[in-house]
């Protein structure tokens, strides 16, 4: 096989184009059964840094003022859960 047929067997990818409408995880790879390093370890810092802001106490005051400024119409509403766990 001489060198532009085999460019001709190279396949565009389409996955960038569709990324750019999504944060889902689309075609990460993969390496044998396993995804690539990386993807799994962006997985788990995104998976930490959603567990953290479940866990961290909400910016009540700043909060407000920051949907006040964008003129959001809003409420807040109460829990009688006393643990986030």
């Amino acid at each position: 096989m001489n060198p532009s047929s085999e460019r001709e067997l190279v396949l565009a990818d389409p996955w960038p184009e569709l990324r750019r409408f999504t944060q889902a995880r689309l075609a990460l790879g993969r390496v044998g059964d396993s995804l690539p390093t990386q993807a799994v370890l962006d997985f788990g810092l995104a998976h930490a840094r959603a567990r953290d802001a479940v866990l961290a106490a909400l910016p009540r005051d700043s909060l407000t003022e920051a949907l006040r400024e964008t003129g959001c119409d809003f409420l807040w509403i109460s829990s009688d859960i006393k643990s986030r766990q």
